[in-house]
């Protein structure tokens, strides 16, 4: 299965975790630090995402594919 784990943790043993539980879903998978994380608005309690804010996950979603490779996968 072609997945990506996601983390953000500048402490502890966040990496360790993503990376056990990417190798648990397979050879397809990876695990992603999120170096430089983004945060998006979002109206009301739950959303929806304010204006542009679809396109900002977009950009970021591509940035983070590229980082892992999953792009050439």
């Amino acid at each position: 299965m072609k997945s990506v784990v996601v983390y953000g943790s500048l402490w502890g043993n966040a990496a360790a975790v993503a990376r056990a539980i990417a190798q648990g879903l397979g050879p397809d998978a990876c695990a992603l630090s999120t170096a430089a994380p983004a945060a998006f608005v979002v109206k009301g309690k739950f959303g929806p995402l304010k204006d542009g804010g679809l396109e900002r996950v977009r950009q970021w979603g591509a940035e983070l594919a590229a980082l892992s490779g999953a792009a050439d996968r």
